[in-house]
């Protein structure tokens, strides 16, 4: 049984209650960013469309940081309902709500590494580290995210 598959209102998700389960980690995982000083989970998920000019970075900061954490909230939003919606076992996700577990997905797997220490490819290569509750977690979260992504794209 695939996760995701098309179907002709959106994208048909399908899961059982031990992944749900799993999956309302997420949400929170996302909600302690930045509790703690020095998080890199909160380095990692910070914007730097700048890198190479301070004033211009913390000048979009400044403008664009309420807006950015609203689509954000927005997005764990939209991910959390259809999560809830799930509780049957399915449901269908529409266009923006398949955007939102992406961006959701996303975000938890760059928060998650950081916090592992993961900063280049190879980190899967570990087999003895793919066994820590972590790195399955995160391992989980790259492959429903790439399955998302190759239902998306069948679609184009």
């Amino acid at each position: 049984m695939r996760t995701f598959a098309r179907h002709r209102d959106g994208i048909r998700v399908r899961m059982s209650s031990d992944e749900i389960d799993a999956l309302r980690i997420v949400p929170e995982l996302l909600g302690t960013v930045g509790e703690v000083p020095h998080d890199p989970a909160a380095q990692r998920l910070e914007i730097d469309v700048y890198p190479d000019d301070l004033r211009a970075a913390e000048e979009f900061r400044r403008l664009m940081a309420s807006e950015v954490e609203s689509a954000r909230a927005a997005d764990r939003s939209a991910f959390t309902d259809a999560l809830d919606a799930l509780e049957g076992g399915n449901t269908i996700l529409s266009g923006d709500e398949a955007e939102a577990w992406l961006m959701v997905l996303g975000e938890a797997r760059l928060a998650l590494a950081a916090r592992l220490g993961i900063e280049e490819e190879g980190w899967g290569e570990d087999e003895a580290s793919a066994q820590e509750p972590a790195m399955a977690m995160l391992h989980y979260l790259s492959w429903l995210q790439g399955s998302l992504t190759d239902v998306l794209m069948e679609t184009l």
